[in-house]
């Protein structure tokens, strides 16, 4: 009986370890975005969109100065040299490069 009961406890544990691993995570949607573009559509509500906006740059220590319903504005302070920043835009001649991102939402829910 008591081989019986340990061989039992033994496939339990088999089991157990050997279970399905998670899924891994879906990979993040992509926009493409064409050149000179000001504008963008996206098949979501503007409240989905600015939340998932505001809880990724304060994921990534981005501060967030503006969190309205129809417009967020992003700030982050550029740590050391950036190469294509200073290709495109000359190199930065007033001190610490900021980057301020501002999304204005229009439209209703798809």
């Amino acid at each position: 009986m008591r081989k019986l009961t340990t061989l039992a406890l033994l496939l339990a544990l088999a089991a157990c370890q050997s279970s399905p691993r998670r899924p891994a995570a879906p990979e993040q949607p992509t926009l493409d975005v064409p050149a000179g573009a000001q504008s963008v559509t996206i098949a979501a509500s503007p409240a989905a969109v600015r939340a998932a906006l505001v809880s990724s740059a304060t994921e990534k220590g981005t501060t967030v100065i503006q969190d309205e319903a129809n417009m967020v504005v992003m700030e982050r302070t550029m740590a050391g040299a950036n190469p294509a920043l200073d290709a495109e835009f000359g190199p930065s001649d007033n001190g610490i490069r900021v980057v301020r991102i501002r999304v204005r939402f229009t439209g209703a829910p798809c």
